[in-house]
């Protein structure tokens, strides 16, 4: 997080009617995600996609079924967890193991 940013939100990004103290913790913490036009829950979303994107393709957890691995990282239906990555990265995470996996089992679609 840039810390050029920390501290810094604009109105839109505080909480309505919070009080002095809990509107400059809550920008500062924010501070670093408004101005980019991403906010926190997005943020954290996209990096747990990520991690579970790097985890399809670890071979030690080949073995691994794709529902958990979203699991691993927060996804407790395994609908929303194809349907999330899918939109992130246009395929979803079966096909993306598949596709991506290394070495002369990579499947040919």
């Amino acid at each position: 997080m840039p810390s050029s940013s920390a501290g810094w939100a604009p109105s839109s990004c505080r909480p309505p009617s919070s009080p002095p103290r809990t509107t400059s913790r809550y920008a500062s913490f924010t501070g670093s995600f408004c101005p980019r036009g991403t906010t926190v829950s997005e943020w954290i979303r996209h990096r747990r996609l990520e991690r579970c994107r790097r985890d399809l393709l670890d071979p030690r957890l080949a073995e691994l079924p794709v529902h958990a691995v979203g699991a691993r990282w927060g996804f407790r239906c395994a609908a929303d967890f194809s349907r999330a990555f899918k939109t992130a990265y246009g395929t979803p995470p079966g096909d993306y193991r598949r596709r991506n996996r290394p070495g002369p089992t990579k499947r040919r679609d």
